[in-house]
This record gives structure tokens, C-alpha cells and sequence, in this order.
């Protein structure tokens, strides 16, 4: 951007390279803001990744388990997780502030991981929390400074109707009970994911640099993909040879059990992510002819069924069978897939029947304990899940007793502002139906975290969350940014066919996890979203038409 004027290339700075700053003296030092080196990149993805490692390292130094193994606390000071916060925040906010490279950040620090929970910011769970937020408050700068002329694409806009609904839901249900747990979850959900509709909304804007915007989010995914991969290279070996443990943070915070989750908050948000991003490793070894990265990305590729494995998550095993078939069907990516098989073969022949990958390889040497831990012929048993199910069935407002009803939270009749809960002067019947429309208000995947039992399905928590409103703009979201994908990754008419395919299976992949987990607060989840919407965006050649429909202006026409 040196040395041109910021205000002559509005779309570049909204959904390019250079997505805005924070104030006004920040658009001067984004002037001379240049593409970081591949030492700087090298750099920030080592540092990051070792910070995640000593995080998750740290806080399972803190747990606190009883003689048989319960963990009783885990409680980390305030001062370290500040600390680590700070480690987390620092390198990355200095490298978004001076270099163009913002959206490989982003794909970059969606892998991390999870972030050190800090009193008032609970909306930020994960490094791709605050980098979202980061990259939002840019953007609302540069539209309130340059108002842009793009219009966003319709799935965009829908989704913004959808959190418009989570923002009434969240007032409705206040104003009926005045939960003060309803209205904190509420608020602090919405201030995160009202910043993912920010950028849902700027990238699938028309734009000739979308694709750089793509080009960048792959890259960035593709790096912490190998990045993660390096991790569990050194920790398999531990994850062996060391004894079993109890708990949610075991083997240095990197285990769930003897299940590996990495830096991530559970193994199978782990072992989603490792199938979702392998189409984006794929596309970004066609970019460049570069021998370094071709290689480096068949280390991930082969070694990305063993991750998958290595997690114990089965929703991810029978995700990772779908991705390679359909690679198949393309011309490009079938030779890719027909490389891929081996390994996909051996692996899953290994571990695919056991809860982890331990319990596979110390069977395979005669353990009989370890033997016990298959799961053959019950791999696709729910029942652990259906008692959690009819627990969400009876909270809905149709079924059963409504939570919010009942809350532990009393509103304060002795505060100046208060009002009494609507709930208690309008008919039963009226408030059934304000919370079937509108849910009951605790924010976009507030149930999972509420305290209630969580059914594990995105279906049931949008019903419960927002209601019918929600649930019909969100699926209606869903369903159309992926049959947009769809129709247009077999457009023979379209250069990038085979970048939106592949974009197009890793948006697949990950929204399979909304049937049997709730994906929506993972933070690589987010950033596939957004990577989704840039390449679904609106063509220029389209909105151009339509803007031409839209006037008869004849010097307007002319301009054009």
C-alpha cells in the first residue's frame, strides 16, 4: 500500500490484504504497512505454538486430584493467565497492526487454540476469538470512514438476521425474567458473533481481491495444520509410553484421558479440525510449484489419518472417509486421494475400532485391559447421549419446564431501575410463544455452556437458544452458502473451480460436526466460515449487472 491513496481502493482494504486498523493515526502506519517475510511468519507460528504448548502445559500442572484420581480443582492464578494471555495478544495485535498478512494471521491463530479465560472478556475463549474481534473493529472503522458501495452476498445477509434474532432473544427473555446468568451469557456470546457477521458481511462483499483474501486464510490454515502435526509427532511417543491419567488436561495438558487433544479444549475438536483442513493443505500445495511446500504438505497429508485416529474422535474418522471419497470426483484431486489411501488404510486398520490410539497398539501386544476399550459393534451407539437429548427436548418451550423460570438468579426489587419480569403479568400461553419464536435468550451456543445438559447437537441448541426464528435463518445459512459452493465448484465457465471444490469439502466437513457436537464457539470453525464466505462471495461482473438494472441514469451508465 505504499505510496497510493487509501481512499482510492476502498474494496482492497475492506476484504484484501489490508482490512483496516483502529483509529485514525493507525490508517497512516497502515500506509506503510508491507507483507511480513517468511522469517517474521516462521517466527510468530513458533512462538505462538510454543506459548499454547507451555499454556497447556502450565495449567495442568494445577490440577488438583484426589487419591483416586478425582480431580477436585484447577485453578490457575489470576497473574498467570494474564501472563499468558499477554503472550498470546501482544506479537499477534504488533504483526496485525504493521503487516498486510492480517488474513494469514487469522488462519494462522485459529489453530492455536484456547486462550486463558480473563474476568469481563469470557467471550474470548480462543486465539480466533480475539483475532475475529480484532479484524471486525477494522472493519467497522474503514466502513464508517470510507462507507463502501459493495453490497454483501444474501447468505451474508442472512446470517446477520440470524444474530439480529440472537439480540432480541437475549432482550425478550431478560425482559420476562430478568435472569442476570441469561442477560451476561447472552451479551457475551453476542459480542463475538456479532463480530463473525462483521466479517461474514465484509468478505462476501464483491471484490476483485476475495481471492487473496482466500489465498491468505489457506495459508495461514495450512501452516497450523503442520504446525500441530509437529506437536503430535512429539507427543505420541509420550502418549504410549507414560501410564494412564484421570482428567481433561492429562499428558501436560495435551490429553483428554489418553485421548490426544493437542492445544485444543477436546480431542474431537481436534480431530475435525485435522479432516477439515486437509482439502486447504491440498489447494495450498498447487499455489506456488514451491518443492519445500509440496513436500512439508505430503508430510501432513499422510500423516493426517494417523492424527485423526490418534484423537479418538469417531465423528471425525467417518468425516475423514467422506473427504477422501469425494475427492474422487474430481479429476484434479483423484490422483491426490488415490496417494492418500495407504496410509488412510493402515491407520484406521489400527484404530479405528478403540476409543484412542493407546488401547489399539498396546492390544495389538496383548494387553487384555486395553482390549476392553473397543468399540467394535457399537462404534455408532448413542445411547450415553439419548437421556442428554430428552433432557434438551424437555427444556424446549412446547415440551417442558422452562429453565429460565426457575433460575438461580433473583432480580433485585430494591434496585432504582427495576421492573417486574414480564413472565408474571402476561399469559402463560403468550410467553410460551415469545420463547418458542425467540428461544430462551442466552446467547448463539449459550446452551452448550449454560450448565444444562447439552443434547451434543448444533439442532437442538438453536431451538433452544434462539428458538424457531433462529433455527430457520441459521439452517437457511447453512444450506445455502454450501449449495452456492456447490453449484459453482462445477461451473466449468469459473477459473477458480477447483479452489472453491476444495474450500466447499472443508466447509462440508466441519458443519457435519453441528450433528453430533456443537462447532459454533471452535475457533478454526469460525474462520472456515468466513474462508467459506469469500469464496462464495458475489462476482463483480454480477453486482455490476444488477447495479445497471437497478438505474437508467444515463451518465451513470456511461461512468460505469
Amino acid at each position: 500500500m505504499t505510496g497510493r491513496d487509501l481512499r482510492s481502493e476502498p474494496r482492497e482494504w475492506v476484504v484484501g490484504a489490508t482490512p483496516g486498523s483502529f483509529a485514525s493515526t493507525i490508517f497512516a502506519a497502515s500506509r506503510r504497512a508491507v507483507s511480513a517475510s517468511l522469517a517474521e511468519k516462521l517466527s510468530l507460528t513458533i512462538w505462538l505454538f510454543c506459548v499454547s504448548v507451555a499454556w497447556a502445559a502450565v495449567r495442568s500442572g494445577f490440577v488438583v486430584k484426589s487419591a483416586s484420581g478425582e480431580v477436585l480443582d484447577n485453578s490457575v492464578p489470576l497473574w498467570i493467565r494474564l501472563a499468558f494471555f499477554a503472550a498470546f495478544v501482544i506479537p499477534a495485535l504488533s504483526f496485525f497492526l504493521v503487516r498486510k498478512d492480517r488474513f494469514w494471521l487469522l488462519g494462522l491463530g485459529s489453530t492455536v487454540g484456547i486462550l486463558p479465560e480473563v474476568p469481563t472478556i469470557p467471550f474470548v475463549r480462543d486465539n480466533a476469538h480475539f483475532l475475529i474481534i480484532l479484524s471486525a473493529a477494522a472493519v467497522v472503522l474503514h466502513w464508517a470512514m470510507f462507507r463502501p458501495k459493495e453490497r454483501p452476498s444474501n447468505f451474508a445477509r442472512i446470517y446477520a438476521g440470524y444474530i439480529a434474532v440472537c439480540g432480541m432473544s437475549v432482550i425478550v427473555n431478560f425482559l420476562l425474567y430478568q435472569s442476570v446468568w441469561q442477560l451476561k451469557v447472552g451479551i457475551s456470546f453476542l459480542i463475538f458473533f456479532s463480530a463473525l457477521a462483521v466479517m461474514i458481511v465484509s468478505v462476501s462483499c464483491a471484490s476483485k481481491s476475495r481471492w487473496e483474501t482466500v489465498e491468505s486464510l489457506v495459508e495461514g490454515l495450512a501452516w497450523g495444520a503442520i504446525g500441530q502435526s509437529v506437536i503430535a509427532v512429539f507427543a505420541l511417543p509420550l502418549l504410549l509410553s507414560l501410564p494412564f491419567e484421570e482428567g481433561a488436561d492429562t499428558l501436560f495438558g495435551l490429553a483428554y484421558y489418553d485421548r490426544y487433544k493437542s492445544t485444543m479444549p477436546g480431542p474431537v475438536n481436534l480431530g475435525m479440525f485435522f479432516v477439515a483442513v486437509l482439502p486447504l493443505v491440498l489447494l495450498w500445495m498447487r499455489w506456488g510449484g514451491s518443492i519445500i511446500r509440496t513436500r512439508v504438505g505430503w508430510f501432513y497429508l499422510q500423516m493426517a489419518p494417523w492424527l485423526v485416529v490418534i484423537t479418538g474422535s469417531r465423528t471425525a474418522r467417518v468425516v475423514m472417509i467422506g473427504i477422501i471419497l469425494s475427492l474422487f470426483l474430481k479429476a484434479t484431486t483423484r490422483r491426490s486421494a488415490l496417494m492418500i489411501l495407504p496410509s488412510t488404510a493402515a491407520a484406521f486398520y489400527v484404530g479405528f475400532y478403540f476409543e484412542s490410539f493407546p488401547a489399539a497398539v498396546r492390544t495389538m501386544f496383548g494387553d487384555a485391559t486395553a482390549a476392553t476399550m473397543s468399540i467394535k459393534g457399537r462404534f455408532f451407539d448413542v445411547s450415553d447421549r439419548t437421556g442428554l437429548i430428552q433432557s434438551a427436548l424437555d427444556a424446549l418451550p412446547i415440551l417442558g419446564q422452562n429453565p429460565l423460570a426457575n433460575s438461580l438468579y433473583v432480580p433485585d426489587q430494591s434496585a432504582t431501575l427495576y421492573i417486574a419480569p414480564l413472565a408474571s403479568l402476561l399469559p402463560a400461553k403468550i410467553v410460551t410463544i415469545l420463547n418458542l419464536l425467540f428461544g430462551y435468550g442466552s446467547g448463539v451456543a449459550g446452551y452448550v455452556l449454560s450448565g444444562y445438559p447439552s443434547p451434543h447437537t448444533t439442532i437442538l441448541n438453536l431451538l433452544i437458544d434462539t428458538g424457531i426464528l433462529g433455527f430457520i435463518l441459521c439452517c437457511t445459512f447453512f444450506v445455502w452458502l454450501a449449495a452456492r459452493l456447490f453449484v459453482r465448484s462445477f461451473s466449468r465457465s469459473d477459473p477458480h473451480a477447483i479452489t472453491i471444490w476444495l474450500c466447499f469439502l472443508s466447509y462440508g466437513a466441519s458443519s457435519v460436526a453441528n450433528g453430533t457436537y456443537v462447532p459454533q464457539w471452535w475457533g478454526y470453525y469460525s474462520v472456515i466460515l468466513i474462508l467459506a464466505s469469500a469464496a462464495a462471495a458475489n462476482s463483480i461482473t454480477g453486482q455490476r449487472s444488477r447495479l445497471l438494472e437497478g438505474t437508467s441514469h444515463p451518465e451513470f451508465e456511461k461512468n460505469t
